[in-house]
């Protein structure tokens, strides 16, 4: 995907960034995590449980806590644990997302899982919880920092259960077979992918201020750029799913097709646009308990008939454009340049 700033603008955004801090803020938040998960853990459970962490991770969450604390005008060493806490919540969801996906790779790695065995993987996802409410607990403002965790949670399993029912086979318990959504449109995604990303980068986001400032108009602003950010990182994340290198991408490449979801941009939009006897075969290809080699790159093949590849392209930079616009009302800092730069990020993903 070609991104927005280029040339001079974007050497300048890059110098006024600092890669150095970024870096030392991402290392900073590891130690954080860590130490948060090692409270009351036994010795031979911890490595286990910090395996997830140790996988690696872009960590842009709890750094867009901290840009938007010093763009509010604190200090964002102050707003640490604030930030752990939402790549904790992050790094759960990780954990239950490939329980739930049956998902055998994240970052090229085994998933947690695939490691260490459904068991022992349900409590390493419940060692995160507490270790999210210890996080809150050790800020300057924990009732307001823990509400909007609980939020946020409370948001992303509303969006996971949702992915869940828009698989269109593959699970024959009685709920999900009698819940199943077979009728999708984009109006379902957008709900699911408000819920289940954008959820938790906007309260990433809203997180960073109100440790700042009980400045309304500040925290809305941040809500709204996390929350169109959010977007445009879930409908890029799909469009790596289906277009993007899978070696690069570091998961299994086309999941959503063998997991027969229609939780997925590119897929919604290209059933959209498809032809009654096309879409009809996507469906059913969609709708086979077991899908081959075959009949995936079938599936692709169809999505190509379409301008999928183009629309979701735009899709991003458009939740991209609509993410800066709210940054209007902050001052003009090098803080405000890093979240210029972030948002830009989202276009130029391969991974």
């Amino acid at each position: 995907m070609q991104g927005i700033i280029q040339g001079k603008d974007n050497a300048e955004i890059l110098d006024a960034i600092s890669s150095d801090r970024i870096e030392e803020w991402r290392n900073l938040i590891g130690e954080v995590m860590l130490d948060l998960l090692q409270k009351e853990t036994d010795t031979d459970f911890y490595d286990a449980v910090k395996y997830q962490i140790d996988t690696g991770g872009k960590r842009l969450r709890p750094l867009l806590t901290l840009t938007f604390c010093e763009a509010a005008g604190g200090k964002p060493d102050s707003t640490i644990h604030a930030a752990a806490g939402i790549e904790l919540i992050h790094t759960h969801s990780l954990i239950i997302d490939d329980i739930i996906d049956r998902s055998i790779l994240r970052r090229n790695q085994a998933t947690t899982w695939v490691k260490f065995g459904m068991p022992i993987a349900v409590l390493i996802a419940m060692k995160y919880r507490e270790a999210i409410v210890l996080a809150a607990q050790k800020t300057a403002y924990p009732t307001e920092i823990q509400e909007i965790f609980s939020r946020a949670m409370r948001r992303m399993l509303i969006g996971e259960r949702l992915d869940v029912l828009l698989e269109q086979t593959g699970r024959t318990n009685e709920y999900l077979v009698k819940n199943r959504l077979h009728d999708a449109t984009l109006v379902d995604y957008f709900t699911l992918c408000k819920n289940k990303t954008g959820a938790l980068v906007s309260a990433a986001c809203e997180t960073g201020v109100v440790c700042v400032t009980g400045n309304n108009e500040y925290v809305a602003a941040a809500r709204r750029f996390g929350m169109n950010a959010g977007v445009a990182l879930q409908i890029s994340d799909d469009y790596l799913d289906i277009f993007g290198n899978s070696r690069q991408f570091g998961k299994e490449h086309r999941k959503d097709i063998i997991e027969h979801k229609l939780g997925n941009y590119v897929i919604l939009y290209a059933l959209s646009q498809l032809s009654a006897s096309n879409k009809g075969r996507l469906l059913e290809i969609l709708q086979t308990d077991e899908i081959n080699e075959k009949e995936i790159t079938e599936a692709v093949r169809i999505i190509k008939k379409t301008d999928a590849h183009e629309v979701a392209k735009q899709k991003v930079i458009e939740f991209v454009n609509l993410a800066k616009d709210s940054l209007k009302i902050f001052h003009d800092s090098k803080a405000k340049k890093t979240l210029f730069y972030l948002a830009d990020s989202l276009i130029d993903r391969t991974y």
